[in-house]
């Protein structure tokens, strides 16, 4: 896998990626879909903490608690990542 490809994700992400390499000799399509789990697990991290700051739930404009939306993202990035 190239270094740049790995150049967007977080540096534990990045860290986590590196030791599978390391200890397993993974087919390039395998290196993928690793890659991709990487960048499920940023995006998970992203999510939570952007709850952590804002809350889980937010007024619109006309009063009505709404679920916010990194919760969707949260969700459906650990549905890519498991499957």
């Amino acid at each position: 896998m190239k270094t740049k490809d790995l150049a967007d994700l977080t540096p534990e992400s990045r860290a986590w990626m590196k030791e599978i390499l390391k200890t397993f000799t993974l087919d390039p399509h395998h290196e993928k879909l690793l890659l991709t789990c990487g960048q499920c697990l940023d995006r998970i991290a992203e999510a939570r903490a952007e709850l952590k700051n804002e809350g889980s739930f937010y007024e619109d404009k006309h009063g009505v608690k709404r679920p916010h939306p990194g919760l969707k993202m949260e969700n459906d990035a650990k549905i890519l990542f498991n499957r």
